[in-house]
This record gives C-alpha cells, sequence and structure tokens, in this order.
C-alpha cells in the first residue's frame, strides 16, 4: 500500500499540473510549487466536505479523488486528448534536464541522505508526536478535520494545510511511513523551483546554481526535511505567491488576467492553511513589485477595474479554501501567544526583535552576543545553538553572513542608482528580504527555536543578489568576485549539510544503515525510553483486559502521537478526556464527563495525575503511575437504571443453552450443569440501554477454580472470537464479578462460557446496568 499511496498522489499531482498548465502556460519549475498549493487546496475543500459528515476514511478519499481525475479526463476527451502524453513527455524531459545540469547534480547525494533518513525513521521529532502527527491521528479516528476536545490546544488552532497531506498518505496506505515525504517532497519542489525564482530575478546563468546551491543547503532545511513538520511547506507556498504574482515582477500588470488572480487566491489559501507566517514573509516582496507595477495600473481606469475585479476572484478563492479554518479559528478564540499584538505594545524591546532573531544565526556568538549588548539591544539574545545540532534550534551561519554582506554591499553601493533607473527596481528588490526580515521580527517573538519558523526567509536569499549581480553584468570585476566568494559560500555549506543530515540526532545515518539494517520503527518513536515502557505497559494492560476504548489525561506540551497510533493499530478507539477550555483567561481545562463515561481505561500523563476523577474509587491503580482501570464495581453499585435482571424466578427462554451445557431452574438458582470444559450459553435477544456504556454483575457459586468468560458480536464481525471478550477468573464457591461492555455489544446475543470446567454451576443472578 505504500508505494501505491505514493504512485496516487504523484498521479493527482500530475493531473493538477496538467490542469494548470492549460490555464496559465508555465516552465515545469515554475509549476511545481502552484501544483502543491492546488494540491492543498483540494484536499482542504474535499476534507472540509466529507467531515460534515464524518466520512473521512480511506475508501472516500480514494472515490473523491478519482472523481477529480475522472472530471479532468471528460475535460481532456472534450478539449485535446493528445495534451496530457505531451505533458508527461514535457514533464520527464524537464527531470533528465535537471538531473543532468552539473552543478544541480552536487544536491543529490544531500537528497539521497535526506532522503534515507525519512524511509527508514518514523515521526519521531518532539513537535509532531505532540500536535503534527497526533492531530492526524485524531482526524482518521473522528472522520472529521473539524476541531476537537484535546488539552494540547496546538492540535487544533496550528495551520493544518501540511497535514492534509499526510491524512491523505496515511489513510491510503495505513501506515505513517510516507508522513515524513510530504516535507521530504517539499524540499524537492524547493530546489527545483528556484531555478525559476532565479529566473524571474534574472540572475546570471554563471551564478545561479551556487546560489540555489546555498539556499538548498540552510541546515535547519536539511534537518527538517526529514521530520514531519509543516516549514518546508510553508516554504514552497512562498515561492508558489512570488509565482503566481511573477508578472508583477517582470512583464506587465496589464498582462494578469482572471486566473493569474485566481492562482495568487489558491497560493495565499495555501500559504494561509500551511502557516500564516508564509504570508507575512512574502508581503514585503509583492508590495515592492507591485510597486513597480503602480504607474501603469493608473494609467487608465481599465487598468484599475480589471485589478479590483481580480482582487475580488483572488478574494473567493481564498474564502472557499482556507474560509472553514478561518472560521474554526475564530470560534475557538485562542490566542497565539507566540506574536505581538498587531496595533500596540512597540516599545524598544519589540523594535530590537528583528535583530534578536537574526542572532541566532550569525557566526562567533559570543562576540555577536558582547558587541549588540554594547549597542544597547534590548531583551535576551539567544546565540548559544548555532552550531547546536537540534532539528528545532540550529544556526544558519553560512545563509546569514551571505545575506547580511549582500544587503551591506548593496547599500554601500547605491550609489550607481544615478547612472539608471534599472538599477533602482533592482535595489529595492535586492532589499527586499531585509523588510521581510523586519517585518518578521516585529511579529514573531522571539524564542529558543525561531531558526524553524525562519525558514521561509532564507528561501527569499536569491532576491539579496538581484542587485550585485545587474552590477555584475556591466562591471565585470564585481560579478567575477560575487560568482567567486557565492561558489566558496556554497560548497562549504554542502559540506556541512551532507554532515548534518547524516547526523540529525533523532534520525542518525550509520554506515551499517546503508547494508540493509534498518532502526525498529516503534522503538525510534521515543527519544525517551522511559515513556516507551509507560506507552508498552499501558497497551500491554488494555489487552489483557480486552478494553477497545481509552482516554488519555494529557498535559498541555504531552507527546500524544505514538501512544494514540499504536493504540489506532490494534483497533482501540483513543479520545481526550480532558480539554482545555477554548478562549478561556487565564488558561483553563476540563473533564470531558461523556468520553469518561465511554472509556475503560486512561492513560495519565506524568504530573496529571490529579487530574484523574474518583481516583481509586471509580478509577484504580493498574500497577503503576500512568495506567487506571475502570472499577466496574462502583460503577454498579453508583448506577440505578437496570436494563435486564435474570434470576431463578425470571429467567424464562432469555438464557439458552448453546453447546456442553444443561440448564436447570430451582428456587433460589440458575443452574449450570456443565458436561465438557467449553460450556456455552447465549443471552437471547437484544438488551437496550439508554447509556453507551453498561455493567454486568454476574453472581455464580462455582464446583471448581476457573474462568468464566464473556464473548460479544461486533459490527465488523458476527463471530464470537477471543479478542471480542472478557475473561474473568472465579474461585470454588461463591463469587460476584463485574465487567464493563459497552451498549452496542449487548444489543447483539452475549455468549456467557460459565467456566473451563464440568461440573454444577448455579448462577443466583445476572444484573445489566446502566452507567
Amino acid at each position: 500500500m505504500t508505494v501505491s499511496s505514493l504512485f496516487f498522489f504523484f498521479c493527482v499531482f500530475l493531473v493538477l499540473s496538467e490542469g494548470i498548465f492549460r490555464l496559465r502556460p508555465l516552465p515545469f519549475s515554475g509549476l511545481l510549487p502552484i501544483t502543491l498549493a492546488a494540491f492543498i487546496g483540494l484536499e482542504a475543500v474535499i476534507l472540509n466536505c466529507l467531515s460534515v459528515f464524518h466520512a473521512i476514511n480511506r475508501f472516500s478519499i480514494v472515490a473523491v479523488h478519482l472523481a477529480v481525475v475522472g472530471c479532468w479526463m471528460m475535460w481532456v476527451w472534450i478539449t485535446d486528448t493528445g495534451r496530457p502524453l505531451a505533458h508527461l513527455l514535457r514533464f520527464v524531459g524537464f527531470f533528465k534536464r535537471t538531473v543532468l545540469r552539473p552543478g544541480h547534480q552536487l544536491v543529490f547525494p544531500l537528497l539521497l541522505l535526506i532522503g534515507l533518513a525519512a524511509w527508514i525513521y518514523p515521526p519521531n521529532n518532539y513537535d509532531s508526536l505532540t500536535y503534527h502527527m497526533a492531530r492526524v491521528a485524531h482526524w482518521i479516528q473522528n472522520g472529521s478535520i473539524a476541531y476537537y476536545p484535546t488539552p494540547i490546544e496546538r492540535q487544533n488552532v496550528m495551520g493544518p494545510g501540511a497535514e492534509y497531506l499526510v491524512l491523505f498518505f496515511q489513510l491510503l496506505s495505513g501506515k505513517d511511513n510516507l508522513a515524513p515525504f510530504v516535507q521530504y517532497i517539499s524540499y524537492i519542489l524547493l530546489i527545483f523551483s528556484s531555478i525559476y525564482i532565479v529566473r524571474i530575478i534574472h540572475l546570471p546563468k554563471v551564478l545561479s546554481p551556487y546560489v540555489i546551491l546555498l539556499t538548498a543547503t540552510a541546515p535547519i532545511a536539511v534537518m527538517e526535511a526529514s521530520n514531519t513538520k509543516n516549514d518546508l511547506v510553508a516554504s514552497v507556498m512562498v515561492y508558489a505567491i512570488l509565482i503566481a504574482g511573477a508578472r508583477l515582477f517582470t512583464g506587465n500588470i496589464e498582462r494578469m488576467r482572471g486566473i493569474d488572480y485566481a492562482f495568487a487566491g489558491l497560493a495565499l489559501a495555501g500559504g494561509f492553511l500551511v502557516k500564516a507566517t508564509s504570508l507575512l514573509v512574502v508581503f514585503p516582496l509583492i508590495a515592492v513589485a507591485f510597486c513597480f507595477q503602480l504607474p501603469t495600473l493608473l494609467i487608465n481606469r481599465t487598468n484599475i477595474r480589471r485589478c479590483i475585479v481580480g482582487s475580488l476572484v483572488c478574494a473567493v478563492v481564498f474564502s472557499v479554501i482556507a474560509g472553514p479554518d478561518i472560521i474554526r479559528k475564530s470560534e475557538q478564540g485562542a490566542a497565539r501567544h507566540e506574536v505581538y499584538p498587531l496595533f500596540s505594545g512597540y516599545d524598544a524591546e519589540r523594535l530590537w526583535n528583528p535583530v534578536r532573531v537574526l542572532v541566532h544565526n550569525i557566526p562567533f556568538p559570543v562576540q555577536t552576543r558582547k558587541v549588540l549588548a554594547e549597542l544597547g539591544v534590548k531583551g535576551d539574545l539567544i546565540t548559544k545553538d548555532i552550531y547546536n545540532l537540534h532539528e528545532d534550534m540550529v544556526g544558519n551561519p553560512y545563509q546569514v553572513s551571505v545575506f547580511l554582506i549582500l544587503s551591506v554591499s548593496s547599500v554601500l553601493l547605491s550609489f550607481f542608482l544615478l547612472s539608471k533607473p534599472y538599477y533602482r527596481k533592482r535595489f529595492l528588490l535586492a532589499l527586499s528580504p531585509v523588510a521581510s526580515w523586519a517585518l518578521f521580527g516585529l511579529v514573531v517573538k522571539d524564542q529558543g527555536w525561531i531558526t524553524r519558523l525562519e525558514i521561509p526567509l532564507f528561501f527569499l536569499l536569491p532576491f539579496s543578489f538581484v542587485f550585485l549581480a545587474a552590477l555584475g553584468r556591466q562591471y565585470l570585476p564585481i560579478g567575477k568576485t560575487l560568482c567567486f566568494f557565492t561558489a566558496a559560500a556554497s560548497f562549504i555549506s554542502l559540506a556541512y549539510a551532507l554532515f548534518i543530515a547524516s547526523n540529525v540526532p533523532a534520525r542518525p545515518l550509520a554506515l551499517s544503515t546503508f547494508w540493509g539494517e534498518r532502526p525498529n520503527r516503534e522503538v525510534a518513536y521515543y527519544h525517551n525510553a522511559n515513556l516507551k515502557d509507560e506507552h508498552d505497559f499501558f497497551l500491554e494492560a488494555v489487552e489483557a483486559n480486552n478494553c477497545s476504548r481509552v482516554g488519555l489525561i494529557l498535559g498541555p506540551d504531552s507527546v500524544d502521537y505514538p501512544l494514540t497510533w499504536r493504540a489506532m493499530q490494534r483497533g482501540i478507539r483513543v479520545k481526550h478526556v480532558w480539554e482545555q477550555v477554548s478562549g478561556s483567561a487565564p488558561v483553563a481545562f476540563q473533564n470531558i464527563e461523556e468520553e469518561f463515561n465511554r472509556s475503560c481505561m486512561l492513560y495519565v500523563a506524568s504530573g496529571s495525575r490529579e487530574h484523574v476523577p474518583r481516583k481509586e474509587e471509580q478509577w484504580l491503580s493498574a500497577g503503576d503511575y500512568h495506567t487506571f482501570i475502570r472499577n466496574s464495581e462502583w460503577d454498579f453499585k453508583h448506577s440505578e437504571q437496570t436494563c435486564l435482571r435474570i434470576d431463578a424466578m425470571n429467567v424464562k427462554d432469555r438464557l439458552r443453552a448453546q453447546q456442553d451445557v444443561l440448564i436447570e431452574r430451582e428456587s433460589d438458582a440458575i443452574v449450570l450443569i456443565a458436561t465438557g470444559n467449553d460450556p456455552q450459553t447465549v443471552l437471547a435477544g437484544p438488551v437496550e440501554c439508554s447509556s453507551e456504556l453498561v455493567v454486568i454483575k454476574l453472581e455464580v457459586l462455582s464446583p471448581e477454580d476457573t474462568v468464566v468468560q464473556f464473548f460479544y458480536q461486533t459490527k465488523e464481525s458476527s463471530a464470537y472470537s477471543e479478542k471480542s471478550s472478557i475473561s474473568r477468573n472465579i474461585a470454588k464457591g461463591g463469587n460476584i464479578i463485574y465487567v464493563s461492555l459497552f451498549s452496542e455489544d449487548i444489543m447483539r446475543p452475549l455468549r456467557i462460557d460459565i467456566g473451563k470446567k464440568p461440573g454444577r454451576y448455579e448462577i443466583a443472578s445476572l444484573e445489566i446496568r446502566t452507567l
């Protein structure tokens, strides 16, 4: 299923790219980011529609995408049947040409290392285990992408666009092997689409390969390319927005048609869904490019009217794709503490924040810290992690050094602006990344893991070359110097990137890896061996008690995914029973009683034990800190509604013999005479109860120490099996046992195997109560 899921993805991707190419012919290097934005937009529309019916599952996803492919085939049949084959041949030709370019071949060993790590390791970085992948698992379970109760607010409020693609892979394959490939494919698309970016900003061909190589080898991008975050997908959305508005950079705004604005809305919606900071990053560049076109726009009213209508088209497309998520966010009312308020709080500390977010990447951290402190920079300066191989914190010294040198050099050489107006546009475009960094720093607060949020900024690096490259065409010493130092920086950065790709702490590549040895996927989920032991103990206890619905009590930053996904793989439903109250200030949490009532066991994260209600009464510890089992006796005694009671006076035909047993009725008991080692009785007829969970109390007198076993039928299977059963040990003499079942399990005939040994068993009563 893994290979077929990947093949299906590329088929849909190819169909979307062909449709986009028909509407707006582009080189393939420019087509790829817009196609990925279209894929995310398509998934958003499909998933939002299916969520209304809680119908997100493998069948519906395959069926809807096949319907999309079918609509495309009808379009092709009506218009031109030969174009898809030509498109495919062009696609193959583009990749051949790209592979054969010497400058691009340098990056393939790096792609090999990253791809190997993405393939052999499961999702295992902390953010993925907390919310990126956890939300995908809960969406699959809920059949919906709607917000759901959880104490981990980020599972709901963070941009879901990249996870829509992970969901696509995970539903189709039933595994998480392809989850890291969303970021990995995005990384490849960024390298390919960089070819188009350097083309539309007119970088020289001799310089372009080194610029692309330097940009692609940013350490934080290399580390993220094999995990399941979303910053590389956000970077692709930045390129998609830039390419959709390419006529603002090159050409004329008069040539922009409705389809250009529609693609701009598509790319903007994709950027918002993946990570809203991508819109922040790209805004200065679009603003500068729009200013270039302003004189043309104002020439006549037709241009203004066309621009207004196009903007409306853009807004409509954006609303259709991103609207449902915007509505959910507004209803949730979540406050983002990582960002500054937009219209207030512009104090000295905030104004220095663009500098603080940049120093995470500047070489010589100690010296940088001293110099900036002497200059009076306000706030804490975090420089210690620039060489820390951590996929949230590692610095990007070569990229930022080149960025600063280019920006300062462009300002120092700005006297060339006086010679030709052409240079003025190049100058503004070259400094637009500086504006993006400044805007980013004014909105997003500095934090220890800021470098991963800065990835889209690093992919703006080609724009910083625009002014000096333009000067280099006329003044050869400038051009040659620029090319030499860029090549040197790119080769050094490539060497550093190859080292990093092999030594990501969570996904290291040993020599034995290249000879077939693979890490154990279940072990590789965990960085903490104790956490795996806790999850193993809980899952073993769940299976031992045949519990099919469990509840989670987690903290707001707890690891969720590995336990939830491993339980789902075993057919167990997992729900949060403790949630953060939306919109509350200060942050507050509450129990979800209905989910407690649906759960037969609880997993409690470290530090959350006090949130277990009626601890040691309704919920009993299973022997460790984290695992609690429902106390069926407590539930039974606190229930006042009886669904069914059978005793000697009213047994009638409700209990029927099925195998190795005879049923007799005495004045004070129902007597079951077992004639073999597998006596079976069936509780005839459906038992209707008003609650989801019911408790069975059985009073039985046993001739021997043995086991009583309750078998129930499920929606999936009408056959009785060990998997769909609950066992209880009984001793010789009188016993009172309690068993919790779901009401749907007793809607079908319930089988009761009274013991495993021949003899006389006396049932005083069998009673079923609601919870």
